[in-house]
């Protein structure tokens, strides 16, 4: 357990852009895909899944979905495409080829909220999409994305104690809760 320690603070950013482990804008990052090169310790903290999600109101109103090609019938809510920062966040291509997103926002809030609005289909990670109960997995058994989430800290600070203490806390709390971000058939 992480304890209180007056010297360490902790300031959790969430922000669309890799952070410059190598300035020192952070100790510590969590990123979608770890640096491909550098002075970096990378860990894999956690798999979680995504699926297509609709509210039960808008699969209601709309025509049934019974197949993946069906999909481009459909609304469809999603990242920016020109914008998406990290090939974790490009899912359209994975679901099905030629799938783009007709209503586009860099924030993940924006999307679950257009969602629970009913105005269309959307990819969500299940550790968020579970806390609504409105919304319905589409082609549960067709469509289901991995992706991980990665520890990331610049080789200078690895051996800092307050470095270690964070990164052990925050690998053994997401780990102890890996239920919470997937999906269980």
């Amino acid at each position: 357990m992480l304890k209180f320690t007056p010297h360490i603070n902790v300031e959790l950013l969430t922000i669309q852009q890799i952070m410059a482990l190598s300035r020192k804008e952070a100790d510590v990052a969590i990123t979608l895909d770890p640096p491909k090169a550098g002075p970096y310790i990378n860990k894999k903290i956690i798999d979680y899944t995504l699926h297509i999600y609709a509210t039960r109101d808008y699969l209601r109103k709309h025509p049934p979905i019974t197949q993946k090609k069906q999909l481009l019938q459909h609304f469809f809510i999603g990242y920016v495409q020109d914008l998406v920062f990290s090939p974790g966040l490009d899912y359209m291509r994975d679901v099905l080829p030629g799938l783009r997103p007709n209503f586009q926002s860099t924030s993940i809030s924006a999307q679950l909220k257009a969602t629970l609005c009913s105005r269309g289909l959307c990819v969500l990670p299940y550790f968020i999409a579970q806390g609504f109960p409105q919304l319905q997995i589409v082609l549960p058994d067709e469509v289901e994305l991995k992706r991980g989430y990665w520890l990331t800290c610049h080789n200078d600070v690895a051996n800092a104690q307050r470095v270690g203490s964070l990164m052990t806390y925050i690998l053994e709390t997401l780990r102890a809760n890996k239920d919470f971000f997937n999906r269980h058939h």
